[in-house]
C-alpha cells in the first residue's frame, strides 16, 4: 500500500514536471518565432520602403495568430460593418467569428458585421506619433460600433500590436488617457531598453472602479503573453450565446436587406 502511495506520489510529481517543461517548451518555441520575425522586420527595411515593411509585419502577425485560434475563429484584414451599410476604416486584422458569413470582400480584405469581429487588431511595424493617433482612432470607432451589436454578444476587444517602439511607453500611456483607451497595446521590442518588450493597458484603480489608470510591464516574451491574451478573450466571446443557424440567418439579413431598395423608392 505504501508502496503504491509512493508511486502515486512520484507519477504526480512527474507529471506535474512534464506539464511545467511542456509550457516552457512553447513559450521558448514563440520567443523564437518572435526573433524571427524582428529580424524579418531588419531584413525587409533595407528596402527604406515602409509599404514593403509594414506588410511584412502585417503578414507574419496574421499567420502567427491564425495558428493558435480556438477552431470557429479567422483572421483576417478587412472592414467592419454596422447597421448604417456603411464600411468602417480599415483594419489590419480581424478575429472573427466563421458562424456568420462575410458579406463581401476583395482579395484578402473581407467586409464582416460587428456581430461576428471577436477582437480588432491594428499593427505596426515601427511606432509613430501617427500610428499611434489612428491606433487610438480606431479604438474609438469599434467603441461606437458596438451599438449595432446583436444584444447578449461579448464585447469587441482591441489591440494595438507594434513591432520596434521608437518612443517608450510615457507617450503610449499619455494616449491612452486622452482617448480612454481600453484595450491593450503589445511592443514587440522597445529599443530604448535593451529590445525588452512591453505590455501597456488600463488598470481600474483600487479606491475607484470606475476609474482607470495606465499600466505598463517590460515582458522578455510579448508575443507569448499576446497569445495567452487573445486565446482568453476569444473563447469568452464564443461562449455566449449559443448560436443557431436561423439566429445567424436572421443577423444577416438585417445587414442585407435594407440594401436591395433603391432611395426613394415607392411601392406600385
Amino acid at each position: 500500500g505504501n508502496a503504491g502511495s509512493v508511486l502515486s506520489g512520484n507519477q504526480q510529481r512527474m507529471s506535474s514536471y512534464n506539464q511545467v517543461r511542456t509550457r516552457t517548451a512553447i513559450v521558448d518555441l514563440i520567443t523564437a518565432q518572435q526573433a524571427t520575425i524582428l529580424a524579418g522586420l531588419d531584413a525587409v527595411r533595407v528596402t527604406k520602403k515602409s509599404e514593403i515593411v509594414g506588410a511584412f509585419f502585417e503578414t507574419q502577425i496574421r499567420a502567427f495568430l491564425a495558428d493558435k485560434l480556438p477552431v470557429g475563429l479567422a483572421i483576417l484584414p478587412g472592414f467592419i460593418v454596422g447597421r448604417d451599410g456603411k464600411p468602417s476604416s480599415h483594419f489590419d486584422a480581424l478575429i472573427v467569428d466563421t458562424r456568420y458569413p462575410y458579406l463581401g470582400g476583395i482579395d484578402i480584405h473581407r467586409y464582416v458585421m460587428i456581430d461576428s469581429v471577436v477582437a480588432a487588431i491594428e499593427l505596426s511595424s515601427i511606432l509613430t506619433t501617427r500610428k499611434l493617433r489612428e491606433i487610438m482612432a480606431k479604438h474609438n470607432e469599434i467603441r461606437r460600433l458596438e451599438k449595432d451589436r446583436d444584444t447578449g454578444r461579448h464585447a469587441t476587444c482591441f489591440y494595438g500590436i507594434l513591432g520596434n517602439a521608437e518612443f517608450g511607453k510615457v507617450a503610449i500611456r499619455k494616449a491612452m488617457i486622452e482617448h480612454s483607451f481600453r484595450g491593450d497595446i503589445i511592443m514587440l521590442s522597445d529599443r530604448r531598453a535593451a529590445e525588452i518588450g512591453r505590455h501597456c493597458w488600463m488598470e481600474p484603480k483600487a479606491k475607484n472602479p470606475a476609474e482607470f489608470a495606465p499600466a505598463a510591464r517590460r515582458t522578455e516574451t510579448p508575443l507569448s503573453d499576446l497569445t495567452a491574451m487573445i486565446v482568453q478573450d476569444t473563447l469568452f466571446a464564443l461562449e455566449k450565446p449559443m448560436l443557431d443557424t436561423r439566429h445567424i440567418a436572421e443577423r444577416m439579413n438585417s445587414f442585407i436587406m435594407w440594401g436591395t431598395v433603391p432611395p426613394r423608392a415607392t411601392e406600385e
